[in-house]
């Protein structure tokens, strides 16, 4: 079995972020493929389960792609006040979205690990995700992320409304998440590691 000699390195977080008071919105920070294999459908949709329960709460769609499909889901949906969709943002204006997130939400249907995640990470934000592709290795459901089955919005909504309502749970994963950032996930970790697989090979 040659996987014996097969070594990997997940990508690390960036440098850990301050975080300002979080404002009642969820994230969400994706490219809108026409196939929503990020899931964006689901978001809203369980997204409009939640503010029935919450109708003070936003959600910010960063990002670019399919918007006549986003704009028609969010008509569906009866959204329109609640939903924000700011376009593909970068340097401070995405620094700003993501310091004052209540939590980031990723829905997808595949993934690998997304640049999305680490940066939430950084912020020490609560992630809703689902548990596909490098998630799962990466995150641990209850403690630094609370995950949901693929496709399943009144799942999502539970989630988003266990958030909103139960602050020990939100605490907890907000200082979990930010300490992944800094141990396994961190930068300083990742050139250990890489040094170690170097120094095997020498």
């Amino acid at each position: 079995d040659r996987t014996d000699h097969v070594d990997f390195l997940y990508n690390p977080a960036p440098e850990p972020k301050r975080r300002e008071k979080p404002e009642p919105y969820f994230l969400f920070a994706a490219y809108f493929d026409s196939q929503m294999n990020k899931g964006y459908d689901v978001l809203l949709e369980a997204f409009s389960k939640t503010i029935k329960v919450h109708p003070e709460w936003k959600l910010i769609l960063c990002g670019d792609g399919d918007m006549e499909r986003v704009r028609q889901l969010i008509d569906r949906f009866q959204l329109g006040d609640s939903v924000s969709t700011p376009g593909w943002v970068s340097g401070q204006v995405k620094e700003s979205y993501f310091s004052h997130a209540f939590a980031y939400c990723l829905c997808s249907r595949q993934e690998g690990l997304p640049i999305t995640i680490l940066e939430a990470l950084a912020y020490g934000l609560p992630i809703l995700t689902t548990p596909v592709g490098c998630l799962p290795e990466i995150l641990t459901d209850e403690e630094n992320a609370l995950f949901f089955q693929v496709g399943n919005p009144d799942q999502l909504a539970r989630q988003m409304c266990r958030l909103i309502e139960d602050p020990e749970i939100y605490e907890a994963l907000s200082r979990k998440a930010k300490l992944l950032a800094e141990g396994p996930l961190s930068q300083a970790c990742f050139l250990e590691k890489l040094d170690h697989i170097y120094q095997s090979l020498a």
